[in-house]
């Protein structure tokens, strides 16, 4: 059940911050249906995909990961 109302011009509510955004930032991902922000299911994500949070689209890169072809992040070779 939706307990909040946003404006359409900030429709992603962030639980995490209790606010609404116009899109939702690093580790998570629009979620169109709930318009909430929710967390991305690969921790190494830094956003992942609206339609499979466990695809990332890009990691986060201060773990030093990259993105693999199948939207995976895999630990930087040296």
């Amino acid at each position: 059940m939706k307990t909040w109302l946003c404006d359409p011009s900030f429709p992603y509510f962030n639980q995490n911050s209790q606010q609404c955004q116009s899109s939702c930032g690093g580790f998570t991902y629009e979620n169109t249906v709930n318009f909430t922000c929710d967390p991305c299911s690969n921790v190494n994500c830094y956003q992942c995909d609206v339609t499979n949070s466990s695809i990332c689209t890009t990691c986060a890169s201060y773990l030093f990961y990259e993105l693999t072809l199948d939207g995976d992040c895999a630990c930087m070779s040296s």
